[in-house]
């Protein structure tokens, strides 16, 4: 892990204990009708790699008064960190988190914070809830990162729609308002020097129109829809 900056270092942190316990949905504790699923979109930050922002989803219990947010954006930042993001080679993980721990580092950074409730069925909340808890143990919490394919935002907006029975992809596969090139060039407009390198690394498969399933890569247009 050398080389991980004090905020990622910090975050990881948190999740130490965490990692150590199933939740109580994970147990098998949890009724689904007590289940509550928001998601949770962060505006983007200042160091690149949190330039597009950033998603997790937190699961609470309300009877039994429990929460963790969980994360698949997790990363270790070496001196090589930066050229594997961007040749699309990194290796991400799943976290689960403190709610309170994890909002006060993304307010310490100056990011907005904005909550959306999912209305997530009640015979597939559970399953929700399990599915995620399965993804933070160990042997499962890693994945190779695709920036518009397999990443923070894919990976929620693929279990909601299993949570949906695969009616959020079947209304989202619709034309979308912009092709890949052009959202990226949105999100790193401000570093004039790494636009000019993505787009000179990109070929022209992001040029061809998606649909709005595939905007959703970003957070920001995960939460839109």
């Amino acid at each position: 892990m050398r080389g991980i900056p004090k905020s990622i270092f910090f975050l990881m942190l948190i999740t130490v204990s965490l990692w150590a316990n199933k939740m109580p949905w994970g147990l098998g504790l949890s009724k689904p009708e007590n289940l509550k699923f928001i998601l949770t979109t962060f505006s983007p930050g200042d160091d690149i790699p949190s330039y597009w922002g950033h998603t997790a989803i937190i699961v609470e219990d309300t009877v039994l008064n429990q929460s963790a947010i969980y994360n698949f954006g997790l990363y270790s930042f070496d001196e090589n960190m930066i050229k594997h993001f961007i040749m699309g080679r990194l290796i991400f993980s799943v976290e689960r988190a403190s709610v309170g721990s994890y909002f006060n580092y993304y307010v310490s950074e100056h990011r907005d914070i904005r909550l959306s409730t999912l209305d997530i069925p009640l015979k597939n909340r559970l399953k929700l809830a399990q599915k995620l808890e399965w993804y933070v143990q160990p042997e499962h919490c890693n994945y190779l990162y695709h920036h518009y394919y397999d990443n923070c935002s894919t990976r929620l907006r693929d279990l909601i729609d299993m949570a949906l029975d695969g009616q959020f992809h079947k209304v989202m596969d619709v034309p979308g308002r912009m092709t890949l090139r052009q959202h990226t060039r949105r999100y790193v407009a401000r570093n004039p020097a790494l636009e000019m390198l993505l787009m000179y690394l990109m070929n022209d498969t992001i040029d061809k129109p998606i649909a709005k399933w595939d905007e959703m890569f970003l957070p920001d247009e995960l939460e839109r829809d």
